[in-house]
């Protein structure tokens, strides 16, 4: 009777119209308290079929039934108690160091859905089809709950390690699409209910996209250029505790002494060369480098043999009646070389050896690994019919 009257209120045009047309809503607006503090004392003794079901349809049949719909909805534990679903910040305490716990944000949306499918199976018992309770209540849990749960927990990600924040993002976003999937839409609302479920989704995850595709870049990029730059820092390290070696058994002083006594050697090549014909020989008497020469002795032989004579001593085989050939192992052991000139010799061939530093198939697996990973993440983007789905396809392009 009082719908019938507000609907004929609207074509009242005597005078006074204004005053009736008001009373008319006041009377509506406290027979709607009165049946709406009915239903919620019928929600609190679970009366399904009884109460609830009746005073749903007299609201319905009032004014649409949205003042029920909004009781049943702040009264369902999905909101009263949301906290019980899980804690947000549990992703990133319970895991490892640095990462993202993606079981505890699985057994969230598991109970999400969990809960959700009881509550619009209630709603299919209570509420008329008229209402769109289904869709109201999708909306507030999207928005109360689903939403909530994913600004605190990717604001605190990035807050606390950003190889955190990247993998919750995309693993919150794969786990919510499979979370639609589990949805149980109510039997009157169609496609309209899954066009809202993916508008959720898209809202609460919107926000974060932007900042997650260029933080992935940048991940990617800082982290391969830090897996080169500890691979070079390696490299020169091995080489300075090379030449270090090499170059520690090498005496300078000895090396100058030596280089004296080599050049006196070469300036005084010539003169030990020439044969010698002493002027006070009564019996004409020749030198040995003579004798080479009136016999047609090869002179280099002669000359050579004669600076070994004067500059390299004889090697004795027995000391002390000790034979050292038979204490001189076959294989010496390597030692660093005693010159300068050895040692950088050894250094340069070391170096030499070394070209297949060039490359390091352990770093390159490291850098592929780290872009597989990073294109996998926002390859769950891509998936979806939207801008952030092209940004997506880029950023994957791009780290690729």
């Amino acid at each position: 009777m009082l719908a019938n009257l507000a609907r004929f209120a609207h074509s009242d045009l005597a005078q006074g119209w204004q005053q009736r047309k008001q009373k008319i809503q006041e009377l509506s607006e406290a027979f709607e308290t009165a049946v709406a503090r009915e239903f919620e004392q019928a929600l609190e003794t679970a009366d399904v079929d009884g109460k609830q079901r009746r005073y749903a349809q007299v609201l319905a049949a009032l004014n649409g039934g949205q003042k029920g719909v909004e009781i049943f909805t702040s009264n369902s534990p999905i909101v009263a108690r949301k906290h019980e679903l899980g804690d947000p910040l549990d992703c990133l305490r319970l895991g490892s160091p640095g990462h993202f716990s993606a079981q505890e944000s699985q057994r969230f949306f598991a109970r999400l859905a969990e809960g959700f499918n009881e509550q619009i199976a209630l709603i299919d018992r209570i509420f008329p089809a008229s209402t769109k309770a289904a869709v109201t209540f999708l909306e507030r849990i999207g928005k109360e709950v689903f939403s909530d749960y994913i600004s605190t927990l990717l604001d605190e990600a990035h807050q606390t390690s950003l190889e955190s924040y990247l993998e919750a993002v995309s693993c919150t976003y794969h786990q919510s699409l499979y979370m639609a999937k589990e949805l149980r839409p109510s039997k009157d609302t169609g496609d309209e209910f899954y066009e809202s479920v993916d508008r959720i989704i898209a809202c609460a995850i919107e926000p974060h996209i932007d900042l997650y595709l260029n933080e992935e870049y940048s991940f990617f990029k800082r982290k391969s250029e830090d897996e080169v730059g500890a691979w070079e820092r390696q490299l020169s390290e091995q080489d300075a505790s090379m030449q270090s070696l090499y170059m520690s058994n090498v005496n300078r002083q000895a090396d100058k002494r030596d280089f004296l006594t080599s050049f006196k050697k070469v300036v005084m090549m010539p003169v030990n060369v020439l044969p010698t014909f002493p002027l006070s020989s009564p019996f004409g008497g020749k030198s040995a480098t003579a004798k080479a020469l009136v016999n047609g002795e090869n002179l280099q032989k002669t000359s050579q043999a004669s600076s070994q004579m004067f500059t390299r001593p004889a090697t004795p085989s027995v000391i002390n009646g000790t034979n050292l050939s038979a204490n001189r192992s076959t294989t010496p052991l390597p030692e660093p070389p005693t010159t300068e000139l050895a040692a950088k010799a050894a250094i340069m061939s070391s170096r030499l050896e070394g070209i297949r530093s060039l490359f390091s198939i352990e770093v390159a697996l490291n850098l592929v690994h780290t872009a597989k990973s990073g294109i996998e993440r926002a390859a769950v983007f891509y998936r979806t019919q939207s801008q952030f789905g092209e940004d997506a396809r880029k950023q994957c392009q791009q780290i690729f």
